[in-house]
């Protein structure tokens, strides 16, 4: 199997995973879906900043 079928076969397990855990909690799909696209942006911007961080600060010093 090729290693980029693996990582997206992953990603679409944590959204189903993600997804199914709000429906059992009782929101809506509506609901499941925006909390979904804010956790992703939310980490994005986490991974954006941390990668930021990573070029101006430490490797900067090496």
């Amino acid at each position: 199997m090729p290693k980029f079928l693996k990582y997206i076969l992953l990603v679409c397990g944590i959204v189903l995973f993600w997804i199914s855990g709000d429906l059992i909690r009782g929101k809506g799909f509506d609901d499941a879906l925006n909390d979904l696209i804010y956790s992703i942006g939310f980490m994005t911007t986490i991974a954006v900043l941390g990668y930021l961080f990573y070029i101006f600060v430490i490797k900067k010093d090496s």
